[in-house]
């Protein structure tokens, strides 16, 4: 079907959940849009959710928002599992709460892949403005591949449950960071992260 935004293709697998894999193609476009996603009906590790600009050799399709404190993302993952998004330029606009993605509670299994993460270029060093934030148990086996990340307090604030039940299965591989005011991956609990071919 046709979806005018993105938020209309989430409610969409939200109402009528699924029972095979299934793709949506993003028109290159800008989406002014707060995205939150949970847990979606009959997701699998054999019915997955890819969320993809259509066009490979396009602009990214653009997801951007100026949060505010108390719902500080522009797009949150909660309790979410198999799910890819691919060529999005996902960014902050707010100009003291700059979190791009948060992933929360019970979240497994999440690829970002050829995608851009930009935040506050003028950041200072809460997480606040951390591109990726995750402090919540149970936030497992999450890929980020081929990305680029740009300002914000650190790219990547990471932080398991505890020592004894630390996240696992997170992977960077072949990601670029650029400009963060303190660090590009900042991790806390995790168990064996898979950090390769990175450039900071």
């Amino acid at each position: 079907g046709y979806y005018p935004t993105v938020e209309a293709a989430v409610d969409s697998i939200y109402y009528y959940g699924i029972n095979g894999p299934i793709t949506f193609n993003v028109i290159d476009a800008v989406y002014d849009e707060q995205i939150e996603i949970g847990t979606i009906c009959g997701a699998s590790e054999t019915n997955t959710i890819t969320f993809q600009n259509w066009c490979e050799d396009c602009s990214y399709a653009v997801l951007e928002y100026d949060a505010d404190g108390d719902d500080n993302y522009t797009l949150k993952l909660r309790n979410t599992s198999y799910v890819t998004f691919k060529r999005f330029d996902f960014r902050a606009l707010g100009s003291t709460n700059g979190r791009v993605i948060e992933l929360s509670q019970g979240t497994d299994t999440i690829t970002f892949e050829d995608c851009l993460f930009t935040g506050i270029s003028n950041p200072g060093t809460g997480n606040e403005t951390a591109l990726i934030y995750s402090a919540s148990e149970g936030v497992d086996y999450i890929n980020f591949i081929n990305n680029e990340f740009y300002y914000g307090s650190n790219a990547v604030y990471f932080e398991g449950n505890s020592l004894v039940d630390a996240s696992k299965g997170i992977k960077f591989n072949n990601n670029s960071f650029f400009n963060q005011s303190i660090y590009g991956l900042n991790f806390l609990y995790l168990d064996a992260p898979e950090i390769t071919y990175n450039s900071f």
